[in-house]
């Protein structure tokens, strides 16, 4: 997972205070979606449970008067990339099929620091919102993850898979080329081991059109970084383990969509860091020329000091 440790708060809040007065409109959203910033307790929300196997999702849903659809509500918010475990998918060791444990564990995630903008302010209040409807409908109580939804830290993650016996009955969707390049994720596929259309996540880079309308495109996820500024779509969901000896629910954010806002801020960041190997190469030299004046041979292997 790469993590970003630092970055100008001011020059990020000023990119998304500006993008949200200009483009920070519900009518250029699909139906059943907004911003967080938009008024959405005056929806009509209902809870809608989705049972598998092992677990069932209470998930919120609202009916779009215009479009005449009801389906789950899709929630966004504007902020700095903080930190993301995203495709292309990097396997470090061949898995074998069928590990179901294994893949349980796969996902796409990105972590959001608000940099003082009312967007993140905004996005904790939906969630917990959010929380508090749908705990009415679920067996057992909810607990808040605090350490997770908060203005510095907003976690939005989405399972690669669906795995083992909740993976019966839901139909495969291959991973597009953009998303897997190599195919490792579409060679993991197999009975027991599916990528569905719930685990499908976009990943988009937005532009502003010759009539100045906000528009987007697909795009390859190895392009996001720490630092960039991006929108992230976000569902609301409640899963409730159907074990008798499961105690409580979870609360879950699910991840919809990432689009790339703005990569001022982390081009100055990599910039930046492309200056450090250097810098420490100078040090280890003259550290080593200082050994070999004073009459210290460095032992092989070493680095000279």
């Amino acid at each position: 997972m790469e993590n970003l440790k630092e970055f100008d708060v001011a020059a990020a809040r000023a990119i998304i205070d500006a993008f949200m007065i200009k483009h920070g409109q519900t009518d250029h959203l699909p139906p059943n979606s907004l911003y967080v910033t938009d008024d959405f307790e005056e929806l009509s929300l209902r809870v809608k449970p989705d049972e598998s196997a092992t677990y069932t999702t209470f998930r919120l849903h609202s009916h779009d008067e215009d479009a005449d659809v009801e389906e789950e509500l899709t929630l966004y918010t504007v902020g700095v990339l903080t930190q993301k475990l995203l495709p292309p998918f990097k396997p470090k060791r061949k898995y074998a099929p069928f590990r179901d444990s294994v893949f349980k564990g796969f996902r796409q995630s990105v972590s959001l620091h608000g940099a003082g903008a009312n967007t993140m302010v905004k996005a904790v209040q939906a969630a917990k919102y959010g929380c508090v409807i749908l705990d009415r409908h679920v067996a057992k109580s909810t607990v808040f993850p605090s350490e997770r939804v908060c203005v510095d830290n907003f976690l939005v993650a989405n399972p690669y898979f669906e795995t083992g016996d909740d993976a019966k009955g839901k139909e495969k969707i291959s991973f597009p080329k953009h998303v897997d390049p190599f195919d490792d994720l579409n060679r993991m596929q197999a009975d027991g081991c599916l990528h569905t259309e719930d685990n499908v996540v976009q990943y988009l880079e937005g532009f502003e059109s010759d009539e100045g309308v906000f528009k987007q495109t697909a795009i390859t996820p190895a392009r996001f970084r720490p630092g960039d500024i991006v929108r992230v779509g976000f569902a609301i969901c409640v899963k409730q383990d159907n074990a008798h000896n499961s105690t409580s629910s979870e609360l879950v954010l699910v991840l919809r969509s990432i689009t790339l806002i703005d990569d001022t801020i982390s081009t100055t960041i990599a910039m930046r860091q492309l200056d450090e190997p250097t810098f420490a190469a100078k040090k280890r030299t003259t550290v080593s020329r200082r050994a070999l004046a004073n009459g210290i041979v460095p032992c092989s292997g070493s680095r000279g000091y």
